[in-house]
């Protein structure tokens, strides 16, 4: 404003503007003028070091992080391919966040809705499909990666879609994108069961695995993954048996009967041993007298049938004699 005198700035940085914390003033008010202002411009020295690092860090993410996407299909398609290619060689190395922020921007610049794709033609859409599948397959393993590492994965934000708030949410949603436009992509089941295991639905993803086996055939990471299913099933089930050992019925009723019936014939079995035993000496002395009289009452009835055969074969023969004969 014309007229307005401007105070030049001063180059002295006083105590009072450094000063935050009581402790701290009471030291610096018995220091020398000459050495607070020392402290003052070194302090601020750092800041604007700390800031110009910032600022330098910024720049440095701005030659790719922050490219503008093109209007031309093919540019966009051959940006996506930089993209992933450069995160294809951080992904080979273990640097698995820089590579997934260069599948994120792979996925700005060749990825395409649902309207854009429908305004294709046909050799257009194969074009940007065979780009994009594999942009899409290296995202969900980047992701898989980092959480094995238990190292945090953010969902990608892209303008004009919808904002995922999990990031295995997305990843299905470009698994779902994938399968629907290649519907024999077996890694694709294949990431969908590793994600599916992730989230902890085990059912599904052995259906997603055994699909990919299907398709694919019997591979070592399919194998493995399955492998690895078979053992969190296993787990899964012993938990629950800990967790509801004596809150739900551990038997039913036939089983329960069963078991007691069992057990009865069990006891019963060992009585009629016992009876057995204490019983012998009265009891054999019996039988061998019973075996005696009933054989000694077998030979006794054999002696007088035979006698009796013997009378009647006698009394026949009388008879016969006694009959007059003819002439």
């Amino acid at each position: 404003m014309e007229g307005a005198s401007v105070a030049a700035p001063s180059t002295t940085t006083s105590a009072p503007e450094l000063i935050t914390d009581e402790h701290s003033a009471n030291i610096m008010a018995n220091q020398p003028a000459e050495s607070v202002a020392d402290f003052g411009a070194g302090l601020k020295q750092g800041f604007l070091q700390e800031a110009q690092d910032i600022t330098e860090e910024d720049e440095a993410k701005e030659e790719w992080q922050l490219d503008e996407k093109s209007y031309i299909f093919e540019e966009r398609l051959e940006k996506g391919e930089q993209h992933k290619a450069a995160g294809n060689e951080h992904f080979k190395r273990g640097e698995w966040r820089i590579a997934l922020k260069r599948y994120e921007r792979a996925l700005f610049h060749a990825g395409m809705d649902e309207m854009q794709m429908h305004d294709l033609m046909d050799k257009h859409r194969d074009m940007a499909h065979a780009v994009m599948t594999p942009i899409k397959l290296n995202y969900v393993a980047c992701v898989l990666k980092l959480r094995e590492a238990g190292l945090p994965a953010n969902p990608l934000k892209v303008d004009g879609e919808e904002e995922w708030a999990n990031v295995l949410d997305y990843c299905e949603h470009l698994l779902s994108d994938v399968i629907k436009a290649e519907p024999k992509c077996s890694k694709a089941y294949f990431r969908r069961g590793q994600v599916l295991m992730e989230r902890g639905d085990l059912p599904a993803s052995k259906v997603a695995l055994l699909e990919a086996q299907k398709i694919g055939g019997s591979s070592s990471g399919v194998r493995e993954t399955l492998r690895k299913l078979q053992v969190l099933q296993r787990e899964k089930r012993q938990r629950e048996r800990e967790m509801y050992s004596g809150v739900i019925q551990p038997d039913s009723d036939f089983q329960r009967i069963e078991k007691f019936e069992k057990r009865y014939a069990a006891r019963r079995a060992i009585y009629q041993k016992i009876l057995q035993i204490m019983t012998f000496p009265i009891v054999w002395p019996c039988l061998k007298i019973w075996s005696v009289s009933r054989a000694a009452a077998s030979v006794s009835s054999s002696a007088v049938l035979a006698v009796w055969n013997r009378s009647g074969s006698t009394s026949a023969l009388l008879a016969s004699a006694e009959k007059p004969h003819a002439e």
